[in-house]
């Protein structure tokens, strides 16, 4: 039997379960992901923490849908858009503004999902989470200057891309997309961050 992991917004009123430690580990510095990290510490002071770094960097772990479970506070989950035709949708927490998790709007049958590392309880205690980067996607800049020299690549990684494209492939053919974590959110209508 698989050892679950715990996951848990800061105050604790929404809870979890990881039902899985294969996951690939990212970090990314996409327009998008840092659209959302200056959104939410808009929001309040410290709400990316444990999620983003010094350099605006975010750090998401990708499962399949099917290895993410809530099991309580679902009423305080609620969905966020960057804009109305963004696919991507990133879940936080109403009760006290954790990121948590986001996965692709449509189609339904993508079957991942990614864990913001703020949502992973002991994060810093358990392996994978506390283990090397796979992959640095979008790293620029600033990003380049933190990370001391080792390689860090422009753009998106090619080998990335055929990972998560097999991955999806497994996922679908696995029926791993059932259950899927965005569809227990009970915390109201989608945030609609921009309207541009």
């Amino acid at each position: 039997m698989k050892t679950a992991i715990e996951l848990g917004c800061r105050c604790g009123k929404v809870k979890g379960a990881l039902l899985s430690t294969d996951c690939l580990h990212l970090r990314c510095w996409c327009d998008s992901c840092m659209a959302f990290a200056r959104w939410m510490e808009s929001r309040k002071a410290g709400s990316t923490r444990d999620c983003v770094d010094e350099s605006l960097g975010t750090e998401v772990f990708q499962f399949f849908r099917d290895e993410v479970l809530l099991d309580a506070g679902h009423e305080f989950i609620v969905g966020t858009k960057l804009t109305r035709k963004t696919i991507t949708v990133r879940y936080i927490s109403k009760c006290c503004h954790t990121a948590l998790f986001s996965t692709p709007n449509s189609p339904s049958f993508v079957p991942i999902v990614a864990v913001f590392g703020s949502f992973i309880v002991n994060k810093a205690s358990i392996r994978p989470f506390n283990g090397p980067v796979d992959y640095k996607l979008f790293a620029m800049g600033k990003a380049k200057e933190v990370q001391n020299g080792t390689m860090v690549r422009n753009g998106m990684h090619y080998i990335f891309l055929l990972r998560t494209f097999f991955r999806i492939v497994r996922g679908i053919l696995f029926r791993k997309y059932t259950p899927n974590p965005a569809h227990q959110t009970e915390g109201g209508a989608t945030i609609i961050i921009s309207d541009k």
